[in-house]
């Protein structure tokens, strides 16, 4: 799914292009004007993700939306997961080494998330309900097709979830978030062609961390946002 963004040489707010973002959040797009642009959008996976699946419900595209939002809370585990090992001190190459055992195996993910979540809080930490994983496992697993309204509710949960905890370590911990995305970015222009305006994206867009931002986050009033900006641009 797309990603709507705006050209830096136009500076035209309400005009926006559909970039289609790979890996590491890198890629290039034009203008309706001409002008070629390549993107590295600084942001973690996990937050890409939950942008992807934002617009796969906005396009219709609702089992889409619900595979990459379960795909966004999974790394956001392993975010997590390498920002506590990092302030505490643990070396990237044993980080590395513990995380190769588990990478293919998700519930191994959530193991090591709840261990390192209770290690640092004392606590055990929200996770989606038995519901939600029923649910999730019905989509991804068996081709069951959700309705609108079932994508909302499990990209809310999955965000219910997620949010807090990410305010809380990007309050906290800023150095090690830093650290963090950088080792699991690529963050240059490498790929950029001749005549590209180099642009750069900071931030968050589901995961909006700043002081500022709310303390929860309404998908349900985001997506009426993003709808009301498509609206605005087919004008």
């Amino acid at each position: 799914m797309p990603i709507l963004i705006s050209c830096p040489t136009c500076q035209d707010p309400e005009s926006k292009i559909p970039v289609r973002v790979q890996n590491q959040g890198r890629a290039r797009a034009s203008c309706a004007k001409g002008h070629t642009i390549a993107i590295v959008l600084c942001h973690p996976q996990f937050d890409l993700l939950a942008q992807i699946a934002a617009e796969a419900i906005v396009d219709g595209y609702y089992r889409d939306a619900v595979s990459s939002f379960a795909a966004s809370l999974e790394r956001f585990y392993e975010f997590y997961f390498r920002v506590i090992s990092k302030k505490n001190g643990i070396l990237e190459d044993q980080v590395e080494q513990a995380w190769k055992r588990v990478a293919r195996q998700s519930e191994r993910h959530l193991g090591l998330f709840i261990g390192a979540y209770l290690s640092e809080t004392g606590v055990a930490p929200p996770l989606l309900s038995e519901k939600s994983c029923a649910f999730r496992n019905s989509v991804i697993h068996q081709g069951s097709i959700p309705t609108e309204a079932e994508a909302i509710e499990f990209g809310q949960q999955v965000i219910d979830v997620s949010y807090p905890i990410a305010r809380d370590i990007y309050s906290r911990f800023p150095e090690e978030v830093r650290a963090v995305q950088k080792s699991m970015g690529d963050w240059n222009w490498d790929f950029a062609q001749p005549g590209d305006v180099n642009m750069s994206a900071a931030g968050g867009m589901i995961f909006n961390l700043s002081m500022s931002a709310p303390p929860t986050f309404n998908l349900a009033e985001n997506l009426a946002f993003r709808r009301s900006q498509r609206s605005r641009q087919a004008s």
